[in-house]
């Protein structure tokens, strides 16, 4: 697996440019998915300089994405599930699929442990250790992050990864994790 898309996501933007696909996509759960040929996005993109600028933010933010992913492989177990749960919960927080701190996961633990290459007994320890801080609730397909900054902490999570803004704005500035509670009394 090299990666996770969630609603709003344009999935290989890079197919587009180099008219070579060379992995699949499969959903884990309900999706709705809207097919644009390649040559429609590349001409829309040289009529739209702001719709191709806004394809190349996008490329950029597929490629922090997977930069975070690799520099967050080196972590211990528990800190690099609550990096991916971090993620999650920022992405679909953007687009509007956060409630009261939690969201939708349709996959299982032992799902997320075959994502981040930790063994199933391990994967399982870890989210237990997070439930026991109370960083997270995760029941039936919904996480409920009861502790974020704390978990952002563990994590070593910051979301400015995750926004990138268009040259010149001021949108994002000053957007990053909160001050922190200590994170040295936490069990990990």
């Amino acid at each position: 697996m090299t990666a996770i898309h969630v609603p709003a996501d344009a999935p290989d933007l890079g197919a587009a440019i180099t008219g070579h696909h060379d992995h699949d996509i499969v959903a884990q759960g309900e999706c709705l998915v809207q097919h644009v040929p390649a040559d429609a996005l590349r001409k829309m993109a040289t009529d739209s300089p702001g719709l191709a600028a806004a394809l190349w933010r996008r490329t950029a933010m597929d490629a922090r994405i997977h930069h975070a992913w690799l520099a967050a492989a080196h972590m211990r177990a528990t800190p690099r599930i609550a990096h991916l749960i971090s993620e999650l919960h920022a992405r679909l927080d953007r687009v509007g699929l956060t409630r009261d701190g939690s969201f939708h996961l349709p996959i299982e633990q032992k799902d997320l442990t075959r994502i981040l290459g930790i063994s199933r007994a391990h994967g399982n320890r870890s989210v237990q250790t997070l439930r026991a801080a109370g960083l997270i609730e995760w029941t039936r397909g919904r996480i409920r992050i009861r502790n974020l900054a704390a978990l952002h902490t563990l994590a070593q999570f910051d979301p400015g990864y995750l926004f990138v803004a268009p040259p010149g704005s001021r949108a994002l500035q000053g957007r990053s994790v909160q001050d922190a509670p200590d994170s040295r009394s936490l069990p990990f």
